[in-house]
């Protein structure tokens, strides 16, 4: 929750994510960040161990730039 609260005060040119993390998963911080805030043009990319290639797919759809 505090990466959202700074993303949204620091308004940064790239946002650096993991998948799985303890509060909100990574596409949950994405969804908040693209659907409530002004984040459409700003470069999202995951980190993380997941290898699921359907989900990955449907994050890139969604508007995920990369996912490593």
């Amino acid at each position: 929750r505090k990466g959202l609260e700074a993303a949204v005060a620091h308004q940064p040119d790239l946002i650096l994510c993991d998948l799985n993390m303890p509060e909100l998963q990574g596409d949950e911080v994405f969804d908040l960040l693209t659907l409530g805030h002004d984040f459409k043009r700003t470069p999202f990319v995951f980190v993380s161990a997941v290898a699921d290639h359907d989900f990955v797919n449907r994050l890139k759809q969604r508007g995920v730039e990369v996912f490593l």
